[in-house]
Parts: C-alpha cells; sequence; structure tokens
C-alpha cells in the first residue's frame, strides 16, 4: 500500500527528530555550563584561547547543526504524510521506505542523518 509506504519512509525521518532535540538540548546545557571557564581570558595563553575559541564553536556548531536536522525532519514529514493520494500516484512500485526516500527526497535524507551525526561528533568533541 503506498500510503503505508509514505507513512513508514516518514517514520524514518521522524525517529531522528526527538534523538536531535534531546543532542541540542544537551549542547545548549552544556554550553551554558561552560561559558565561564571556556570564555577567552587575556591572562591565558594564546594557544588556551585558541582552544577555547574552537571549543565554542563546536558546541555552537553542534546545536545548529541539530536544529537543522530538527527542521528538515519535521518539513520532509510534511510533505510524505501531506500528499495523500497525489503522493500515492508517484510511489507505486517502491518496495521499501528507504527506496522512496533515495528516489524522491534523497538530499533531504542525506541532510537529515549527516547533520545529526555531525551535530553528535561537534558535541562530544
Amino acid at each position: 500500500d503506498s500510503t503505508s509506504t509514505a507513512f513508514d519512509a516518514w517514520e524514518w525521518t521522524a525517529n531522528l527528530g526527538a534523538p536531535a532535540a534531546l543532542i541540542a538540548i544537551a549542547v545548549f546545557e552544556t554550553f551554558a555550563l561552560t561559558r565561564e571557564d571556556h570564555s577567552p581570558q587575556k591572562e591565558d595563553l594564546k594557544w588556551v584561547r585558541v582552544l577555547k575559541r574552537s571549543c565554542r564553536l563546536l558546541l555552537f556548531s553542534s546545536f545548529v547543526l541539530e536544529l537543522v536536522s530538527i527542521f528538515v525532519s519535521t518539513v520532509l514529514g510534511s510533505v510524505l504524510l501531506g500528499h495523500g493520494e497525489c503522493a500515492a500516484k508517484k510511489i507505486v512500485g517502491y518496495t521499501s521506505p528507504l527506496g522512496l526516500l533515495r528516489h524522491h527526497h534523497e538530499f533531504e535524507y542525506l541532510t537529515i542523518q549527516i547533520t545529526f551525526l555531525q551535530g553528535l561528533y561537534n558535541w562530544l568533541a
């Protein structure tokens, strides 16, 4: 059934929304808790200031990447679930939700996956 294939494809994208939100909250909390420690001070050595700025940049980019992952997965879910019979005519012949995503929404699917993982890596760094 084409409707169930679209719904299953939506589940592939929606299942990263909650973990991305949790990571975004954790990144924000990490940034808030380490704000004093990671602020470059004039008495710090030059390489220490560079490392502190790099840490802040990684935390900020991690937060932004997780927000992008959440936003794109929400929009793609709306596209997949919002077309009804119009989309059902286009997806006939796909045997898996991943096949549907790879053929029609490959850029969005890759954006969700890559931004989620890169945001996670930046936070862990």
